[in-house]
């Protein structure tokens, strides 16, 4: 949770409360352009941790913005600073965050921009012996030393102090963010980049925020006893794994609360020091949409407090920022909190209504899910359709674009999403991890979605 100032809660809770807005763009020149906010349509930052519960995720933020400042987005990763501020009195700037464009597209006047923060550019594989960037440490040693050589190759600092964990032998064929998330899942955390670009391992902690049904446009509060983590499984390799629960019981695939994490670098003494920060965590589902604060961050465990006064636990798993001109400055969360059973009956009913609407030739949305990271084998393009072969979890590639579909997070699929005319020119983009994301895909004409 973001630490702040009493005048800036005073301001953001206030009945009259007022923003300003920029965005700052580098390019080539020596000072980066800034849009304020007659420039600016409007800004919409997603952060997400997952669908449920987990640990080991590298979350990628994504920036939506729309612009009539249409000349400045004609080449790709140019880096893009967000900023707001409290205009009644005036505060100072808040970075929201740093971002790198990965599209944009203009139409009638207006350009619509993608963009990804650090965690995306970090999906290529490790070298350990090229020093040209970082000398790389000798096995076996500490994990802070693999840790601190990442960061050294990507060009990005850490505060984070690694546990006494020792790396045993060389981490090869993996990414720097696959290994990021390994060190995240070892220490029963996450990872994601701070708006000033500092890597950060956020934990499920609990915080002292408590949300209220009177300050939320909407609030949903499932009832029921919630969501308790009753276990843990590290998966090594694909047939080597540790699970670690309070009952000393064997792993039951089909049980509920059990959160699961790839970790080559587990070891009995790192599932015990995960359970012991996480077993027994118990929370709600949880939607809701209110005035935004940006006080709370993903993974934050919080209090909502409904009508009658019923309190929940829950989880920062998705939040979303949105500013405009005419919306004002609105903030969106979402915990999900099913049990396997709920999925699966979720799962079978979205494939029924799926089929039913391809099989009218329609447009729809498809849900995909994925025990492990994904990766898009290949793409086929057709007059008509546009499908991306999924493998069976072993990478992480996605596509970009502006047009929202939900995906969800083991098994191989096919994705079909049907256009209005001529094949598209589709390219592997964003990174995937398990869970559930809400994916950006771009078609230069009119798209139907559910039609």
């Amino acid at each position: 949770m973001r630490t702040v100032s009493d005048e800036y809660l005073a301001q953001v809770q206030a009945s009259g409360r007022q923003f300003g807005a920029c965005v700052r763009v580098y390019g080539n020149a020596a000072e980066p352009d800034v849009l304020w906010l007659g420039d600016i349509i409007s800004i919409d930052i997603l952060r997400s941790c997952s669908d449920q519960l987990q640990i080991g995720a590298c979350m990628s933020d994504m920036l939506t913005l729309e612009t009539k400042a249409t000349a400045l987005f004609n080449g790709r990763l140019k880096k893009v600073e967000v900023f707001y501020r409290c205009t009644a009195p005036v505060l100072d700037w808040v970075l929201m965050g740093t971002f790198y464009v990965d599209e944009a597209v203009t139409r009638n006047g207006v350009t619509a921009v993608k963009a990804y923060d650090m965690m995306s550019r970090l999906d290529k594989r490790v070298s350990w012996v090229d020093t040209s960037k970082a000398t790389a440490p000798v096995f076996p040693c500490k994990m802070q030393s693999v840790l601190n050589y990442l960061c050294a190759r990507a060009g990005v600092t850490t505060d984070f102090v690694c546990e006494d964990i020792t790396v045993e032998k060389t981490p090869d064929g993996y990414t720097a963010q696959e290994l990021i998330s390994s060190i995240a899942a070892s220490h029963g955390r996450n990872a994601r980049f701070s708006p000033s670009e500092v890597l950060k391992f956020p934990a499920y902690e609990e915080t002292e925020k408590t949300v209220q049904h009177g300050r939320c446009y909407s609030l949903d509060i499932v009832g029921g006893s919630g969501y308790t983590v009753k276990g843990i499984l590290f998966q090594r390799s694909s047939d080597d794994k540790i699970y670690i629960d309070g009952t000393a019981s064997e792993y039951d695939e089909t049980a509920d609360g059990i959160v699961t994490a790839f970790d080559p670098f587990a070891t009995v003494g790192i599932a015990e020091y995960a359970w012991n920060r996480l077993g027994g965590l118990n929370y709600s589902a949880v939607s809701l949409e209110m005035p935004a604060e940006n006080i709370l961050e993903p993974g934050d465990v919080f209090t909502v407090e409904d009508a009658d006064g019923t309190q929940k636990k829950a989880i920062v798993m998705e939040q979303e920022l949105s500013l405009t001109c005419t919306g004002g400055f609105v903030e969106k969360i979402s915990c999900t909190a099913e049990s396997k059973a709920q999925n699966r009956s979720s799962e079978n009913r979205t494939e029924a209504v799926e089929t039913a609407v391809n099989s009218k030739s329609s447009y729809s949305t498809h849900l995909v899910t994925n025990a492990q990271p994904l990766k898009f084998d290949s793409i086929e393009r057709g007059l008509l359709s546009v499908d991306f072969k999924v493998d069976s979890a072993d990478s992480d590639v996605l596509f970009s674009g502006s047009q929202l579909c939900s995906i969800s997070g083991a098994g191989t699929v096919g994705i079909v999403y049907k256009v209005d005319g001529a094949p598209q020119d589709f390219k592997p983009e964003q990174l995937l991890t398990a869970g559930k994301h809400v994916i950006a895909h771009a078609f230069p004409m009119a798209l139907a979605v559910g039609k």
